[in-house]
């Protein structure tokens, strides 16, 4: 006769087997489009360009640094900063460029113009899989790179609400190197600018991509906002390759989780996603590439063929390490040596690894579709992740570090911080609303309430915080640890307000 510790046993592997499902299923999913995308233009160009405050417009291409249109860019140009924390920073071994604001010139279009615009958009849109009826897109900079110019690798920050990328249209102008090298999810792309007289290139705003030095020449590109429109109400699947199969595939294995009886079902699943979202702009129109058509399968699953089964939402989830560390004492300090000599202490590096964790603390801001915030400082299981390990992207992320006091230290704190789908399951909604759920459960599809006041239910079952619920921290913060009195030491967060662009 069978134990009931091997008929436990034996659910369990029956549940990891449906959670492998769920993965692969979802992991499956294509979507029309890429992080990055570039091409060639025709010239000549559609529109003049003029500088204000200068007479008559640009004559293109700039054939040299001493034409008089390279002149009058950079007479009204300035040295570009970039962001670091909340600091604003000009410093040419990171960033070497000049760049004027959009109010500072104006294009002035042909007869040519709308038809070349509309076309272009057509193409970026298509390359990046986006719907080009629900994008915007806004002049932002004109930047000059003039021999040497160039920018370490970095991340796009979002400079308006909804803005998901950007557009770079390199303008006619000799020059060789000026190369922007773009990474993201282990995959390259090197966009040449130099090969081209007129091109263009577009990418997400979190591929981290680096402009590699001009050689010779100068390197003129204006830079647009790609920002996203509200979505309409229906999130109608796109026509990307096999989406009813990934659909019907993510179907089964959803409904083989949701027939397992309570324990040791897990009560909801955590999917992370393959782009990088801020708390500022996460919400279901601006999500990008497989993620969107992730949410989108999954969000008609909810309110259809699974209705009243489970519910989705996103999350911007947080993982804090903290713990002694390993020490150079000869690195950090200082040292003599044999002879008599003094060696200076040195900068200590970026990152330590843990000799030992002390403590893991592992927190959710939970949002709906529509990015309104429903929950925070949520605590989650890493078992509830699909991926085999949390925070699977494997990127370093920010470190606190606080060297040898004495008396104690080194130490370090690690904060890592990712963007996931959460699918819940209606019957145990509590485990994520633990502060007082209160809600008419749904059974088994067959209720006959309208989509907008499942929504509706929701929202206001927790529109009011517990008691003692934590004040939400923004995510993007820069955290440093300092030492103070006592031998004690003190977390600082930094909150980055600034905006970069290439």
């Amino acid at each position: 006769m069978t134990s009931y510790r091997d008929l436990h046993a034996q659910q369990k592997v029956v549940n990891l087997e449906i959670k492998d499902n769920i993965l692969k299923a979802l992991d499956a999913v294509e979507a029309c489009g890429s992080y990055a995308a570039t091409g060639g233009l025709n010239y000549p160009m559609p529109f003049d360009i003029h500088i204000r405050k200068t007479d008559g417009v640009i004559q293109c291409p700039l054939k040299g640094l001493d034409q008089e249109g390279f002149k009058k860019i950079k007479s009204q140009a300035r040295k570009a900063p970039y962001g670091k924390g909340s600091q604003t920073i000009v410093d040419q071994k990171v960033r070497y460029t000049y760049e004027l604001d959009a109010e500072q010139f104006e294009l002035q279009p042909t007869q040519k113009f709308d038809a070349w615009w509309k076309s272009l958009l057509a193409k970026v849109s298509k390359s990046l899989g986006v719907d080009a009826s629900n994008m915007d897109v806004h002049r932002y900079k004109m930047l000059l790179y003039p021999p040497g110019g160039m920018f370490k690798a970095h991340t796009d920050s979002e400079k308006e609400p909804g803005m998901f990328g950007t557009l770079v249209i390199t303008l006619p102008s000799r020059h060789d190197g000026g190369d922007v090298v773009l990474r993201h999810a282990g995959h390259k792309t090197t966009y040449r600018s130099s090969d081209y007289r007129f091109s263009w290139a577009a990418w997400y705003s979190d591929v981290r991509h680096e402009v590699k030095p001009v050689e010779s020449g100068a390197r003129w590109v204006l830079t647009f906002n790609l920002c996203a429109r509200p979505p309409p109400v229906n999130r109608p699947l796109p026509s990307t390759p096999n989406v009813e199969r990934h659909e019907a595939v993510i179907h089964k294995a959803l409904a083989a989780w949701l027939s397992v009886p309570g324990s040791p079902r897990w009560p909801y699943l955590i999917y992370e996603l393959d782009h990088d979202y801020t708390l500022a702009s996460i919400k279901f129109n601006t999500l990008k590439g497989r993620d969107k058509v992730r949410a989108q399968i999954l969000d008609k699953l909810s309110k259809k063929e699974l209705k009243g089964k489970y519910k989705l939402f996103i999350a911007l989830l947080e993982m804090e390490e903290h713990g002694d560390c390993y020490f150079d004492y000869d690195h950090e300090v200082g040292s003599k040596n044999r002879y008599g000599g003094y060696r200076a202490p040195q900068p200590p590096p970026d990152w330590h690894e843990f000799r030992e964790i002390e403590s893991t603390r592992r927190t959710m801001t939970l949002l709906d579709l529509d990015g309104e915030d429903l929950d925070d400082n949520l605590e989650f299981d890493s078992g509830n992740f699909l991926q085999k390990t949390a925070f699977s992207k494997g990127t370093k992320g920010e470190e606190g570090y606080t060297g040898y006091m004495g008396n104690y230290g080194p130490e370090a704190t690690h904060w890592y911080r990712t963007t996931a789908l959460v699918i819940c399951s209606w019957s145990e909604l509590d485990y994520l609303f633990p502060a007082g759920w209160e809600h008419e459960e749904e059974a088994g599809g067959g209720s006959e309430e309208s989509e907008d006041q499942e929504e509706k239910q929701v929202k206001s079952a927790v529109r009011a915080p517990p008691p003692t619920a934590a004040v939400r921290r923004p995510l993007n913060v820069r955290r440093v640890a300092v030492p103070v009195a006592g031998g004690k030491r003190k977390i600082v967060e930094l909150i980055d307000l600034t905006g970069d662009s290439d």
